[in-house]
């Protein structure tokens, strides 16, 4: 099995530039897989897309 560690502060921060329609460049010092992660979730939010998720109940039933 494997297993990724998330680095919550550079999730965080990513999650914050992609809600706020930001460009997703990495900061230094910034974990980039964290960052990148986080920016995706935040960006989902943005965008108003209500799978954003990782495990939606029904995804397709949510976007119609």
């Amino acid at each position: 099995m494997i297993r990724i560690a998330i680095d919550k502060p550079s999730y965080d921060q990513g999650q914050s530039d992609g809600e706020s329609g930001r460009e997703s460049t990495v900061p230094p010092g910034i974990d980039e897989f964290s960052y990148y992660s986080g920016y995706v979730e935040g960006k989902a939010v943005l965008e108003g897309t209500k799978c954003h998720l990782f495990v939606p109940k029904d995804c397709k039933k949510e976007r119609e």
